[in-house]
């Protein structure tokens, strides 16, 4: 059986490592289901801060105010490129620079995060059954350096599965289910994260041509397969809601300021009302007089 030492340790690196889970991992659903046109070029960035407001007390089965090295603040900046190399298919990669500065010690350390590949494939397109279905398949590299922040990555290969649909657009409003699925490799430790599962719900309602609001709900489930003997076993769920707009600038140009508001869950900790701002910038190839774009991008 672990040291009450050992078992602290392990239990810190957890309650990092879920809060890399919904950042990182996240990340391979940023995009809605609709693909760019064929040739086109993504760059889309991501920024977000928040800081742990509760961390779970197993022992009362309830939440807790942070303290020690439990609490801090975490910042988050994502940068994600690539391609559409047809009607039917993307690839991208997801590069992070990922932020923490202790609640405990005050040190502020920032580092790379793990980078992440994604390929998505297009399943349905509007043009096919008004209805957009893109599967998508990601491979996420030990590029963050554990040793120097457990925040930042975990050291494993990890890949992941996923799943977009957007309805039919409508002129004020449309919908978006996205949902992903992790199989987490056992980290140099010998700890085990279990599998891990993001499942959201959006709606888009326009105000003007150029202004849209959304609702998004998310829930998110993560684990730990623990060693024999050990105390601590920590299924993790969260819920949250998102609030924000969608401003288009210019015709290749948005901007997504919104808000997150946690909604609780059980295990690990819950963040504070938090920002998120999301810039995306897609360079749409001409189109030559026969050829129509097949999808109308994500915007």
């Amino acid at each position: 059986m672990r040291s009450r030492t050992e078992n602290h340790s392990a239990l810190l690196f957890l309650v990092c490592l879920t809060l890399t889970t919904s950042s990182v991992r996240g990340q391979v659903l940023l995009k809605d289901a609709p693909l760019s046109p064929p040739g086109s070029w993504i760059l889309m960035s991501s920024f977000s801060i928040a800081s742990i407001s509760k961390t779970y007390d197993w022992t009362e089965n309830a939440w807790a105010s942070s303290d020690g090295q439990k609490a801090g603040t975490f910042a988050e900046l994502h940068v994600t490129a690539g391609r559409s190399l047809s009607d039917r298919m993307e690839l991208l990669i997801s590069i992070p620079w990922l932020a923490h500065r202790d609640g405990n010690q005050g040190g502020l350390k920032t580092g790379l995060g793990d980078i992440v590949l994604i390929s998505r494939l297009g399943i349905l397109k509007r043009t096919e059954s008004k209805h957009s279905l893109t599967g998508l398949m990601a491979l996420r590299s030990p590029a963050a350096n554990p040793a120097i922040d457990p925040f930042f990555g975990d050291g494993t290969w990890d890949i992941g599965a996923g799943l977009l649909w957007a309805s039919p657009p409508r002129k004020t409003f449309r919908f978006h289910v996205k949902s992903s699925y992790w199989f987490n490799n056992v980290i140099g430790s010998g700890m085990d994260p279990a599998d891990d599962f993001i499942f959201i719900v959006k709606q888009e309602t326009a105000i003007v041509p150029k202004l849209k609001l959304y609702i998004r709900y998310r829930f998110s489930r993560m684990g730990y397969s623990p060693a024999a003997g050990e105390q601590y076993v920590l299924p993790v769920f969260r819920h949250s809601l998102t609030a924000g707009i969608v401003w288009k600038l210019w015709s290749a140009v948005t901007l997504r300021p919104a808000v997150r508001i946690p909604l609780g869950g059980k295990g690990g900790n819950l963040l504070s009302v938090n920002p998120d701002i999301d810039f995306r910038y897609i360079i749409r190839r001409r189109n030559r007089p026969a050829e129509k774009d097949t999808e109308k991008p994500d915007e």
